[in-house]
């Protein structure tokens, strides 16, 4: 019986970065003042618009994800490609919580959604590299 736990937590881990492959994380905006879904993806959309994305509503589906008020929100899209263009496209331009009528003035950062496992890895080899123990640290999905 402990063999298939064991099992089937491996093969979970396997296929559950399939089922996020679609999805992004954003985070640093000022959630307390997205109160609702339909605040959030208007949100998403203004922000995928200054990223040059003309995508609609019914494209994605957002939701806040973390604890409380959430401390991220996830985005999931419809293909792969619009997913691929908008990581693409958020290296070229400096996103800010003002761009989007926010009071904040802090830093949206736009991440591929990962794991709680590897998203352990990747702070440990972040840490690791902070330390000089390695060059590099990234995640490639």
């Amino acid at each position: 019986m402990r063999k298939e736990m064991d099992l089937l937590k491996k093969q979970k881990d396997i296929t559950k970065p399939d089922s996020l492959k679609n999805n992004i994380v954003i985070s640093g905006l000022p959630m307390d003042q997205i109160t609702d879904k339909e605040s959030v993806t208007k949100t998403v959309i203004k922000i995928l618009k200054k990223l040059n994305m003309d995508l609609k509503p019914e494209d994605v589906e957002c939701y806040k994800i973390g604890k409380d008020n959430g401390k991220q929100i996830k985005v999931s899209f419809l293909n792969i490609d619009n997913k691929n263009s908008v990581m693409e496209a958020k290296k070229n331009i400096l996103l800010k919580a003002t761009d989007f009528d926010f009071d904040e003035n802090k830093t949206i950062y736009i991440n591929i959604d990962i794991t709680i496992k590897n998203q352990l890895l990747l702070k440990k080899a972040r840490e690791l590299k902070k330390s000089n123990m390695i060059k590099y640290a990234w995640y490639k999905d």
